[in-house]
């Protein structure tokens, strides 16, 4: 079959990523399991809790985690955490 007209038909999407930013601080519980999921680069389910939108957000993802904190004049130092998707986003409202 024929056709005159061309077409575009998507062929990928551009991956999603979740960026975190929070301020540095060696002894936070979290960032040795960042370091842990950074390094085996292990899909790992991730629940996120938007308190504005009083939403539970669920997806899976793998993990990078920045461990050298970000330095600038008179900030706090700040480290970030990216999260690739892995699936979609399952987001689920709390009732008022």
């Amino acid at each position: 079959m024929e056709d005159e007209q061309a077409e575009t038909i998507d062929t990928y999407k551009n991956g999603v990523v979740q960026v975190y930013t929070f301020a540095h601080d060696a002894k936070l519980a979290i960032r040795k399991l960042l370091m842990k999921l950074d390094d085996s680069k292990q899909i790992t389910a991730i629940r996120f809790y938007n308190k504005r939108a009083a939403e539970d957000r669920y997806y899976t993802a793998s993990v990078s985690f920045q461990r050298v904190p970000n330095t600038a004049m008179n900030e706090v130092e700040n480290v970030t955490a990216r999260f690739s998707l892995k699936s979609d986003m399952q987001i689920y409202t709390h009732a008022e």
